[in-house]
């Protein structure tokens, strides 16, 4: 299986890739260090993991995510083509509760997620501001 981690910029270096990397030698790493293109911006580009031609479940997480525990079994998770999981969104039960998705780890075959990608990418700043105005993300 692959993993995807966006670390665009300087806000995170390099120590972060070398933890995950530690904690999961058995996987291997997409490190997305360059934006896919001037439009999209920082954590957007994570999107590029669903116009990857792979037809196998790849995980995309946030760079600073805190593996503990058995941290593994969520990685080993079976899923089925056509579903999404997603960890549980840790502000569910907070005033945010509409939002039940956590951006911050997610799995999914990406060729099952290409037409998301397609349409995102068909107008990247609509879609970046959109869902910012939106109050589902921040800049």
């Amino acid at each position: 299986m692959k993993i995807l981690c966006v670390r665009i910029g300087d806000r995170y270096g390099p120590e972060y890739e070398t933890y995950l990397q530690s904690k999961l030698p058995e996987y291997e790493f997409i490190w997305v260090r360059e934006p896919l293109n001037k439009n999209v911006q920082l954590q957007w580009n994570k999107i590029i993991g669903m116009n990857l031609n792979i037809d196998e479940p790849i995980c995309v997480m946030d760079i600073d995510i805190l593996l503990l525990n058995d941290y593994k079994k969520i990685f080993e998770y079976h899923i089925k083509k056509g579903h999404f999981l997603s960890i549980h969104s840790w502000w569910k039960d907070t005033e945010f509760s509409r939002f039940t998705i956590n951006g911050g780890f997610y799995k999914y075959y990406p060729t099952d997620c290409q037409y998301i990608y397609d349409k995102f990418m068909s107008d990247p700043m609509y879609y970046q501001k959109k869902y910012i105005e939106e109050g589902y993300t921040t800049g």
